[in-house]
């Protein structure tokens, strides 16, 4: 990802919180983790996103404090 490349990220230790499960889920491709909201999802292709941590933004909380 090109933010990745200019902020000289590691893609290992960079969490992607969004909303469009299209453009978002493709940081999971260059190695970081992914978090889809869903209280306001964009998903017009109707992809399963069974495979990325999701939720509100309760359970989101929940997922950071878990990482921790």
């Amino acid at each position: 990802m090109d933010v990745l490349r200019r902020l000289n990220a590691d893609p290992a230790t960079t969490l992607m919180v969004g909303n469009d499960a299209s453009e978002d889920t493709a940081a999971g491709q260059a190695g970081a983790a992914v978090f889809l909201l869903t209280d306001c999802l964009l998903n017009p292709d109707n992809r399963d996103i069974g495979a990325f941590p999701h939720g509100d933004f309760d359970a989101l909380e929940a997922y950071l404090q878990a990482q921790e």
